[in-house]
Formats: C-alpha cells, structure tokens, sequence
C-alpha cells in the first residue's frame, strides 16, 4: 500500500462527498489517500490507516455533524495534531467546531464548491499555512533552550539583587527608628488588620463581575457572603462521576473553553467523598450568542447511586446572550438535600443536535 502526502479524515456519512473531493484532488494532481480508493481488498484496514496518517504530512479534515459526533476521526485528528502535521478543516455542514479546531481557520464548503476547491488547492500547496501547528518535538528543544539561558542572566544580576534588598532594609530600619511605645505598634497594628478586612470584603464583592476572570473569580458574590461553596469545584471535593462522553469533565475544568455536547446527553456530579449536601443555585456560563449555547437543560438530583433513581427539580432556559455583570446565568430553586446532581440537555438555541458548553457550578453547603 502507497501513503499519500496528504490523508482525508471524515466520518462515513460524508462518504459522497468525500469521494467526490478525493478523485478531484487527485485529477489536479495532488497526491491525497482516502481509505475507500487506497486500501487494496484483503489488506487490514487498521494497518493500513495507522500507517497511512503516520507517513502524510497533511490532514484534510471533513466537519460535519457526523464528524463531530465520531471519536474515531478524533483521534485521528489528535494525533496528527500532536505530530505537528498541517491540517486542513473543511466545514461541508454546518455544525460546533471541534475544540481542538476552534483555533484553526477553516474552508467552507457549505456553498460554491469549485471557489472553495480552488481555495483548498491554494492551502495545500502554500509552503507554510497559516494553521502550522509546530510538533512536540519542537515545543520542547525551544523551551529547554530557554530554560538554558534563564540560569546566565539570574546569575549576573544576583550580587545587583542583594545589595539593592541590603539598602532596601537598612532604609527601613531607619525609617521606623523612634516608633518604641508599644501602644503604638498595637493600634497600627489592629488598623492593619481592620484594613485586610475591609479590602478582603470589597473583594469577594467584586467577584464574578470580571469577564476574563477564571471560574472560581466568577463565582456569584451572594454565594460567598452566605458562606456557600461552588460544590462542584474539584477544590470543594466535586467531580464527575457519570457522562455521556469525556467532553464532559471540561464542565468543572476552571478553564470555560467550549467542548461540544449534544441533545439528550446527560452527566451526574459528585460532592465531596459522595456526601449529601444542600444546594439552590444552579450557574452556567454563557460567554457570547451563539446558534450553538445550550437553550434548554434539566437538573435532577439522586441519593441511592450515580446510576440509581433521579428526580427532576426543574428544566431551565439560559438566556442566549453575554450577560457581562453575570456571565454565568444563575437559575435558583428551592433548596434540595441530595448526593448527586444529573444535568441533561433538552434543545440547543439552533435547533441542532450538537452544541456547547462552557463551565456549570452548583452553590451550597455539605451535609
């Protein structure tokens, strides 16, 4: 079996088009390999694809719903990424963006196909695309040739360093000199603290209120002041234990990137060592408008086991808008007692079976 330069993934139900797109390539004269023209009968599939996306030196990728929804393009991609090998995102139908592919800029083929066949010659023939992704390999030796040179400079500034936090010292040995009565250093000392506090307060106010701000500064200041918990930060003891699919653990990752989820996927949270808790507050962060933000989910909380018997506590519609005071959208019941909360998705703001989902928190108290 030949490898091609190029290798196509897609998922099988853009067969169609995906063999149009090969036999097109190949007439321009590109030297592409897809599973269907290039595997010869009797030859071991998964042989034959390993070795054929380990010998190219460019991944097209075919988005699409079905693309999406298979784990094994995926990994395909995942591995090319990892390899430092181009890639190619061709979107044939409109649907979420893949994470991974969310940086990379992609050829639409949802219109005029021979403009964006033309656009697509012009990529895999650009001596170095826009979309490069350096390998592995070169992230390391890069970043190990600047940890070499770190060492040098510290070293010639250190005896600067020392004397300049010498001089620092004695100044405010000076400075201070005269301050004996210990009433004195007492008040100063209770204002400095009354202080600490006052700023310590304004503080945890201001939380949530900062757009760039990470998941636990985001956190809704009423939940803090009344000495409630985010139960399902990893901090506070919450994981997931229960999902349709891993994309769900980056729900409770601190980091509100996109992952995609889809209509009628479900995960259940657990609470610190699985222990009871009360909760009444449910947030999601909705971070811009979107046809693809979740438009409607259900919560539902369990005491037997993650797998066991849940009841439902309401559905909730999320506002398809930034909201910048809140960008996480606060949806409150009446307080519950329960081990474990079970989120399911009901319709996407599109009308689509596929979405996204950022980070989702729960506020209350362990039992």
């Amino acid at each position: 079996m030949q490898s091609g330069k190029f290798f196509i993934s897609y998922s099988r139900k853009d067969s169609e088009f995906v063999k149009r797109l090969a036999i097109d390539l190949k007439k321009a004269g590109e030297d592409v390999w897809l599973d269907q023209l290039d595997i010869a009968p009797g030859v071991p599939w998964d042989e034959c694809i390993q070795k054929a996306l380990s010998d190219a030196e460019g991944v097209i990728v075919i988005l699409s719903e079905a693309f999406v929804k298979s784990a094994n393009v995926m990994d395909e991609v995942s591995y090319a990424m990892s390899k430092g090998k181009r890639i190619y995102p061709l979107m044939v139908e409109t649907c979420p963006v893949p994470f991974r592919l969310a940086r990379l800029q992609y050829i639409d083929f949802t219109g005029d196909y021979d403009s964006s066949f033309e656009h697509l010659l012009k990529a895999m023939n650009a001596p170095e695309p826009s979309n490069f992704q350096p390998s592995a390999e070169q992230v390391a030796t890069t970043s190990a040739e600047q940890e070499k040179k770190r060492p040098k400079k510290l070293g010639k500034a250190l005896p600067v360093v020392f004397i300049i936090i010498a001089l620092l010292v004695v100044f405010a040995l000076f400075k201070n000199k005269g301050t004996n009565d210990p009433e004195d250093a007492v008040v100063e000392t209770k204002q400095t603290e009354q202080s600490a506090e006052t700023n310590n307060e304004t503080a945890l106010e201001s939380k949530g209120k900062d757009e760039g701000s990470s998941a636990t500064n985001s956190e809704p200041a009423v939940a803090t002041k009344t000495g409630r918990i985010n139960l399902l930060d990893s901090e506070n003891g919450g994981e997931l234990l229960v999902a349709s699919n891993d994309n769900w653990k980056y729900s409770i990752d601190h980091n509100e990137d996109e992952v995609t989820i889809h209509v009628g996927e479900e995960a259940v949270y657990g609470f610190k060592n699985e222990r009871a808790a009360t909760f009444d507050m449910f947030t999601m962060l909705i971070a811009r408008t979107t046809e693809y933000n979740v438009k409607e989910f259900e919560l539902l909380v369990g005491n037997d086991k993650p797998l066991g018997t849940f009841e439902s506590i309401g559905k909730f519609q999320p506002q398809n808008i930034k909201l910048f005071k809140t960008p996480y959208q606060e949806f409150s019941f009446p307080p519950v007692t329960a081990k474990y909360l079970k989120i399911k998705i009901i319709k996407i703001a599109g009308e689509g079976s596929s979405g996204y989902i950022r980070e989702v928190q729960l506020f209350g108290k362990i039992k």
